[in-house]
């Protein structure tokens, strides 16, 4: 969903394997008996510049 910018370079079958294996890896922590959980995490960056 979020990620067609960074998988645009690749081919169709190389989206589908990226795809399949992002959800064979998240699988166990994000899928509950038949469905899908959504999950996801906002991160705050400070960046401070040395002196």
């Amino acid at each position: 969903m979020f990620a067609s910018g960074l998988l645009a370079g690749l081919t169709v079958e190389q989206r589908r394997q990226v795809m399949q294996t992002t959800a064979d890896q998240v699988r166990p922590d994000l899928y509950e008996g038949d469905r899908w959980t959504a999950d996801y995490r906002r991160l705050r960056v400070v960046a401070i510049r040395p002196e």
